[in-house]
C-alpha cells in the first residue's frame, strides 16, 4: 500500500524497451503507533540514505496481473479505500506504458532529447 503513495516511476532512455521503465517501490517498514495508540503518519520522504532498489518492467506487469485477480478482502477495503487505489495504480501504470512506448520511439528515431543519458522520475500521487 505504502509504494502507491511513496513510489516512483523511473524512465530512461535504452535500445532495450524493457529498459525504458522500472518502479522504485520504497517499501515501508512496519508502522509504528504513537503514544495514543494511532498509526504514526508515514514519512513524506523515503530514507535516502538507504540504497535504491528498482523493480522492472516484467515485475510491473506481473504485479497488475496479480492485482486485477486479487479480490480485497473487505477490512482493507473499509481501511484503505483499496479498489480506489487499485483503479489509481492501474491508471497510473497505462499511462506510464504509454510514456514508456513513446520515449523508446524517440530513442530509436534518433530524437536528440531522448538519447543516451535521458532520464526522468514521476512519483506516484
Amino acid at each position: 500500500i505504502h509504494f502507491l503513495s511513496y513510489g516512483v516511476l523511473s524512465f530512461k532512455s535504452s535500445d532495450d524497451p524493457n529498459d525504458v521503465l522500472v518502479l522504485e517501490p520504497h517499501w515501508e517498514k512496519k508502522v509504528t503507533k504513537t503514544a495514543d495508540g494511532k498509526d504514526a503518519k508515514a514519512p513524506a520522504q523515503p530514507d535516502s540514505s538507504a540504497p535504491v532498489k528498482t523493480e522492472n518492467l516484467e515485475f510491473l506487469l506481473d504485479l497488475r496481473s496479480k492485482i486485477v485477480m486479487t479480490e480485497i478482502p473487505a477490512k482493507m477495503e473499509r481501511e484503505y479505500k483499496m479498489s480506489k487505489l487499485v483503479a489509481k495504480f492501474l491508471d497510473q501504470l497505462q499511462v506510464a506504458l504509454d510514456i514508456k512506448d513513446l520515449i523508446f520511439q524517440l530513442y530509436q528515431k534518433g530524437h536528440f532529447a531522448f538519447q543516451t543519458g535521458y532520464k526522468k522520475r514521476i512519483a506516484f500521487t
